[in-house]
């Protein structure tokens, strides 16, 4: 059953108008992105409050190849948020372009690969594939990946994925070393974005068999690096994922993936009801409904694929790409922890989606082919299909515009499961000191459910506004509710430091560290703690327990140089100044101080290049302005 030679791309003024086209509809759908902000969920985490992605510098280099994310092993996608930061100075436009430009190049990716896989046509502009790449543009699934900031991951890898399906596609058909290697070079740069591409190598098998090609002379010898590769990220990937591969049995793991799975189906064919959580409170049992449902669909959807196996092998190759590249995202049902179980993530189809967009993209051609005179009617209602998706995934944009409307969606849908979402609405309402709404949000969290986590929140809360008592009370509750809380510890530690109870503060935080060795801010305000009562060498001690815990922890090396500037080790001073500075560049307290103690050390020059530093970041600073005139360097 050998094929023939692959298909020759269409000419170029096509294929740059098919361009235009991917470009321009990405822009009318989705360019709206470029203006939203970051969001409170992981964006944090990932991006602003991660200095080794504010800087290019060879420790931050070596961070990102060193570190999971902390859940991924995600360098590349790093090493492009630290470009996107260098170019926008920190301001989330040039992470939503980015975004959106991968997004578009993998929908032009998707396109190529659709075009090299369904069956040839004699039309000039190949329709099918290029329906299949608007499927993949614009469909609203998709919206996720595109506009959250954190989905970088997904958009990269996916169009490194698609890179090196084309590339190894073309070097079978042409026996092209070189291009086997760009294709090995696309899958390795891939795994470094995110290791769901892992499945690169049964995919390329998959295109092996429904070519009739499995028993070809040399296949194993071009598929082992990639199985190489894919078992060496296996087993990085998994030193990540530890603890959710440990936290349930096989068979939930395996329930708990037909049911993901189905609904990844039912999103992509009848999208409605899109949201960030995927919360699931009911027994993960077969004896429940939508579970034996949902396993029921995946038994026939196989059956399907063993009966086309011989004589419509695209069926099967298209169930089988789609259940196969969402195989790894079954492990991560399990993420909200003790918080709560989620079933699905829209970014975990991603890449899924393209096998059922190829098997329509499939159905269309041969309906083309075969029945003629249906060519106009297919066109029409795929057309409308795309035209009404599109639609859609505009529509559904207007859910990232802020954090408050991405979790207000959750509790529109999932209102008796929402204690995550209101939780995360309370934290947002905070950080921009919109005290009552956040404690109304707590508080509908807790009635939803109790939760130590949300306990500690609250109680931060009430301090913030100085409300001592209340959240010395509130903690108290936390630690009632669940004892092994280092958060509760850690934030009962903070009030009563407040309250002058050095003793009790200095024992929870020793309990905070003793319950989570890697909570980082317990030895840093154990230091404050020893600072405050000016035991300088315990202060220093605590920091470097902080420093060891993160090396990269910027308050801890603030800290710890003025705990050595108060014990006169003023050259080691200045090199955590200087390291707080490489680490937060924004930091005016290191710039400033630094400028002091250099000037103090009789570096007049150094000292006066530090205040300016701080005037080029707040050009109002009076302290560096007063600072310069006293050196005479204004």
């Amino acid at each position: 059953m050998e094929e023939p030679a692959l298909p020759r791309l269409p000419a170029r003024h096509i294929l740059a108008g098919i361009a235009v086209l991917f470009g321009v509809l990405a822009a009318a759908t989705y360019g709206r992105v470029v203006g939203f902000p970051f969001v409170r969920w992981d964006d944090g985490l990932l991006i602003t409050e991660q200095p080794a992605v504010q800087a290019i510098a060879p420790w931050s280099i070596a961070w990102i190849f060193t570190h999971y994310d902390p859940e991924l092993y995600i360098p590349l996608t790093f090493l492009t948020y630290q470009f996107d930061w260098l170019i926008g100075g920190g301001a989330p436009w040039p992470f939503h372009l980015d975004n959106l430009l991968l997004h578009t190049i993998s929908a032009l990716l998707a396109a190529w690969t659709a075009f090299l896989l369904l069956p040839k046509s004699s039309s000039r502009i190949p329709l099918p594939a290029l329906a299949v790449g608007l499927l993949f543009l614009l469909h609203p699934l998709h919206t996720e990946a595109v506009a959250w900031a954190s989905a970088r991951k997904d958009v990269l890898s996916t169009a490194l994925f698609f890179a090196a399906l084309l590339a190894y596609l073309y070097a079978r058909d042409r026996d092209d070393r070189r291009l086997r290697l760009w294709s090995l070079v696309f899958f390795l740069l891939g795994l470094l974005s995110k290791v769901m591409v892992i499945t690169l190598p049964i995919v390329l098998l998959l295109v092996e068999w429904r070519d009739g090609k499995l028993r070809r002379t040399g296949l194993w010898r071009d598929i082992a690096p990639y199985l190489a590769l894919a078992a060496v990220f296996g087993v990085i990937a998994l030193g990540g994922k530890q603890q959710l591969v440990v936290a349930s049995s096989t068979a939930t793991k395996l329930l708990m993936a037909c049911k993901s799975a189905v609904f990844y189906l039912q999103q992509i064919l009848w999208p409605r009801h899109f949201s960030l959580l995927y919360p699931y409170t009911e027994q993960v049992s077969l004896a429940t409904a939508d579970i034996a449902w949902s396993v029921g669909i995946i038994a026939v959807l196989c059956a399907v694929a063993v009966a086309t196996v011989r004589r419509q092998r695209w069926i099967a190759f298209s169930l089988a790409f789609f259940l196969v590249t969402v195989a790894p995202t079954f492990l991560n049902f399990a993420k909200g922890g003790d918080m709560d179980v989620y079933f699905a993530s829209d970014r975990y189809a991603y890449i899924p989606s393209f096998g059922i967009f190829l098997l329509a993209g499939w159905v269309a051609s041969l309906a083309a082919l075969r029945l003629p005179r249906l060519r106009v009617a297919v066109a029409t209602v795929a057309l409308a299909v795309i035209a009404a998706l599109g639609l859609l995934a505009h529509r559904q944009l207007r859910v990232w515009e802020t954090t408050e409307t991405l979790f207000m969606n959750v509790i529109h849908f999932y209102p008796e499961a929402s204690h995550v979402a209101h939780n995360n609405l309370g934290n947002a309402y905070r950080l921009r000191k919109a005290f009552m709404q956040a404690e109304e949000e707590y508080r509908k969290a807790l009635a939803i459910r109790p939760h130590a986590k949300t306990l500690s929140n609250l109680g931060a809360l009430l301090r913030q506004q100085g409300r001592l008592s209340e959240a010395h009370a509130v903690y108290a509750q936390a630690l009632e509710l669940d004892a092994a809380s280092p958060f509760a510890h850690f934030g009962l530690g903070i009030v009563l430091a407040q309250e002058g109870q050095s003793a009790q503060a200095e024992a929870r935080y020793r309990e905070a560290m003793r319950l989570d060795p890697l909570f980082e801010e317990a030895p840093t305000n154990l230091g404050a703690l020893f600072a405050a009562q000016g035991r300088w060498e315990d202060a220093v001690g605590a920091y470097e327990q902080a420093l060891a815990i993160n090396a990269y922890f910027p308050d801890a090396r603030y800290n710890m140089a003025v705990a050595l500037e108060a014990l006169g080790r003023d050259n080691e001073a200045h090199e955590q100044y200087a390291w707080t500075i490489r680490l937060a560049p924004r930091f005016i307290a290191a710039y400033i101080n630094d400028g002091i103690l250099l000037a103090k050390m009789g570096d007049r020059d150094g000292a006066a290049e530090r205040f300016r530093q701080v005037l080029a970041i707040d050009p109002g600073n009076g302290a560096a302005r007063s600072a310069l005139r006293q050196l005479g360097a204004d």
